[in-house]
């Protein structure tokens, strides 16, 4: 009962974050919101374990980053900012957080790469985004390409 409880809470939180720029439910698929809310909870409750603290007390943490990424990811910057030009820090916090998720490694996922991947895969990201995404990830294999280079030839 309680961990229904949790997950209830936690739909309502950030859907009200998305309230904020008019976006509801109807915005996602029915798929992409299922597994948006359930990577909400399981990092959450990774991040509950990991520093011994309550879940209600980090949740909200998590909530808030993977609401504001998808906020991002369905509208894009252009628009956010437009519609909202008092949250351009948030804006910026979260478009560096888009290419950072994109240098760390499968191991070092994050709640934003987490939220970007789900969305994107949906096809749910605006278009400006989704060139930010595909400019990260070329980015991102050119990187490791050159580092394979440099790794072989010190072997």
């Amino acid at each position: 009962m309680l961990n229904y409880l949790e997950r209830k809470t936690e739909k309502r939180i950030f859907y009200s974050y998305l309230h904020r720029f008019e976006l509801t439910q109807e915005h996602l698929s029915p798929k992409a919101s299922r597994l948006l809310l359930s990577e909400i909870y399981r990092h959450s409750r990774i991040i509950s374990k990991r520093f011994d603290e309550p879940l209600s007390s980090v949740s909200r943490n998590v909530i808030s980053a993977a609401a504001w990424g998808t906020i991002y990811c369905l509208m894009g910057a252009t628009r956010m900012i437009e519609l909202r030009p008092d949250y351009r820090e948030i804006v910026d916090e979260v478009e560096l957080e888009l290419m950072l998720s994109y240098t760390e490694t499968e191991s070092e996922a994050t709640i934003y790469r987490d939220i970007f991947s789900i969305l994107s895969e949906n096809g749910l990201c605006h278009s400006e985004v989704s060139a930010l995404i595909e400019a990260c990830m070329l980015s991102h294999a050119e990187g490791q390409v050159f580092e394979n280079q440099v790794s072989a030839a010190g072997a």
